[in-house]
């Protein structure tokens, strides 16, 4: 009998260790749009974003949600579609676009370029999300109005450590900067969450791990994503798209960043042309 309550004691322990361990992990469901990783194998199709719900009843790590998006059998045809600076879809011969549209999550990503212009993919960026709540932003802009930079929480991350042009080199600045352009017609642009960096994932590529015939341009370097750290304020997740690995890393170093937006005029464009082509 000893014996017995020994072991079940020891496993008690077990399990709220591991408890607090997820508890302490990332958890992108703070965000009011995530995607959902539910989705059916080798099916195209728009992904309704989830209900917000409340991550102190059910977390998962950035981990595991990015380990979830990257095993999805993703379908290899049918998936991307090229865009223009108005927003537009472009046939799939197009020689020139800036965005993708992936009908597969919905979302519409930026395209890197290699003109030496400030969408360059050689240009590296600190990690930096100033608050947007009214009265954080409030007491964020008093503080940094008044050289309080050390009374500004760590997790805001630091600003202009990157290395680009003609802005001030942070995914915060870069984000504005790209919302100030329209970029394809779009002025919610953001940094993409882990998990949504791992629907990237290619089956097959390598070095970098993506598709190249849509996302040309790609470093092979460390990637930016919103997911951060609650437990250590200076850590945010990233992916390594040479390898398509996911890495925790310190806001204050400079890495590649990939912008990302929701696009439901597209997914409505879209079935459009399929339908007309059907009839």
């Amino acid at each position: 009998m000893v014996q017995r309550r020994f072991l079940l004691l020891i496993l008690l322990i077990l399990c709220f260790g591991v408890g607090l361990f997820l508890a302490n992990e990332p958890s992108p469901t703070d965000h009011k749009r995530t995607i959902s990783l539910s989705i059916p194998a080798n099916t195209p199709q728009q992904v309704e974003p989830e209900k917000t719900i409340d991550n102190k009843a059910s977390i998962k790590s950035g981990y595991q949600l990015w380990l979830e998006a990257e095993l999805i059998d993703k379908p290899i045809v049918e998936r991307f579609y090229k865009v223009d600076m108005s927003g537009q879809l472009l046939p799939n011969d197009a020689s020139h676009w800036v965005c993708v549209y992936d009908h597969f999550s919905g979302l519409l990503w930026e395209v890197k370029q290699n003109d030496g212009g400030w969408q360059d993919k050689e240009h590296t960026y600190s990690w930096y999300e100033p608050p947007t709540e009214p009265t954080a932003a409030a007491e964020f802009v008093a503080n940094t109005s008044n050289n309080l930079e050390s009374s500004i929480p760590p997790e805001y991350g630091i600003a202009g450590l990157g290395n680009c042009y003609d802005i001030q080199c942070d995914t915060h600045s870069y984000k504005v900067a790209v919302n100030d352009e329209w970029l394809c017609s779009s002025s919610d642009w953001r940094l993409p969450y882990a998990h949504e960096l791992g629907l990237l994932d290619h089956p097959i590529n390598y070095y970098p791990d993506i598709d190249t015939a849509y996302f040309p341009n790609t470093a092979l370097n460390i990637y930016w994503s919103r997911t951060e750290v609650p437990s250590i304020k200076t850590l945010a997740w990233s992916v390594n798209f040479d390898n398509g690995f996911p890495y925790i890393t310190e806001k204050r170093l400079d890495y590649s960043v990939r912008l990302v937006t929701e696009s439901p005029w597209l997914a409505e464009e879209l079935n459009k042309q399929k339908e007309k082509a059907n009839n």
